[in-house]
């Protein structure tokens, strides 16, 4: 569903058991994140910017882009076993915290512009 600008999107995740998520353009994945900080599943296509964001698919589980089969088996798996995935989900939603938060950003904005200023003197 597309719902367009939302200010409960926490609570709306809240909601699911699982968060699929389909992209042949998407450039960073915020929705990815957002659904791996809600402590949920994260369904995904392997598109490469999907890898980079879950580590390799570490955090998430990826399907094969644009093959239906491939979505609907990783569907079953993760729903049929949805006890199985809650450690994963736990270790998502820390990664996620940790690597993408507003600190972390700041951080590493601070280490480029140190470069940028240091290389110049």
């Amino acid at each position: 569903s597309f719902l367009g600008s939302r200010d409960d999107v926490p609570q709306l995740l809240a909601q699911l058991d699982l968060f699929v998520y389909a992209t042949d353009y998407d450039t960073f994945g915020i929705a990815i994140v957002e659904a791996m900080v809600a402590g949920i599943p994260v369904l995904v296509n392997d598109w490469e910017v999907m890898y980079e964001i879950s580590e390799h698919g570490k955090y998430v589980t990826l399907y094969s882009t644009k093959d239906v089969n491939s979505l609907l088996n990783q569907f079953e798996f993760v729903i049929k076993n949805k006890d199985a995935f809650r450690v994963k989900t736990i270790m998502a939603k820390q990664y996620a915290k940790e690597k993408f938060s507003i600190e972390n950003h700041i951080t590493s904005l601070l280490s480029v512009y140190d470069k940028v200023i240091y290389s110049r003197n």
